[in-house]
This record gives structure tokens, sequence and C-alpha cells, in this order.
């Protein structure tokens, strides 16, 4: 697991980034400007590039995974002849189906989610830049 370490002033942070997603979006921001605010620590400046490395990656990495799971919803998801029908075949379906929806939609949120992460990172360092 990828993981940064940084500081400011007296404050030192170990940061696991593949759990950013999970944190709120001001909380991030936070993060980030603690990252930005003192660029002369050299934990920090190390911290910065791998910061943007990573995220850069996570995007990639997410939009595979997307496509992944779309092609795997093209190819998977059946159309049945009634919804209420409750004979075993038609539930196998509905529940294949409804898996393969909710691996698209997941997928998808993480990637807008590592899109949305870059783009605050982006933002700070525009704002934070000396």
């Amino acid at each position: 697991m990828p993981a940064v370490k940084f500081g400011q002033d007296t404050c030192t942070v170990t940061l696991n980034l593949e759990k950013l997603c999970d944190l709120p979006l001001a909380n991030v921001r936070k993060l980030y400007a603690m990252i930005l605010s003192e660029p002369w620590r050299a934990d920090n400046t190390d911290a910065a590039a791998t910061m943007s490395a990573f995220l850069d990656e996570a995007i990639e990495t997410s939009k595979r995974a997307w496509a992944m799971a779309s092609s795997e919803y093209q190819n998977g998801w059946r159309l049945v002849r009634s919804k209420k029908a409750r004979d075993p075949e038609t539930i196998e379906i509905l529940s294949t189906n409804k898996a393969l929806t909710r691996a698209v939609r997941r997928t998808k949120a993480a990637h807008e989610r590592w899109k949305k992460l870059k783009a605050i990172w982006v933002d700070a360092q525009t704002r934070y830049s000396y």
C-alpha cells in the first residue's frame, strides 16, 4: 500500500493513499493544504510528487476497472420476460443483472471520485503555490 509522510509545524502525518477516496472532501482539502503549505520540507516535497503520480495512476486503474465492468455488463445482462415472475430461472437472471448493474455503478462512482480528488489536488497546487 502506498503511503506518504508529510508534516506541518510539529505535526507529522502518514497517509495511506488507497484510503484517500474514503475520506470526506473537506478533510482531503485540509490534507492537501498541509502537504503544500511547507514546500521547503523534504518529506512534503516527496509527498507532493508521490501524490501526483498516485492520483494519475488511480484514475487510470479506476477507468480500466469501469471499462471491464461495463463490458461484463454488456456481455452478461439478459432481458427477462417479466420482473414479477418468480420461477428459479428468472430469479437467477434478475440477481445476475442486479449484480452487474451494481458493479458498473460502483466502478463509475469510484472513477468519478478519483477524478474529483485529482481536480481538488490541482486546485490546491495553484492555490498554495509559492
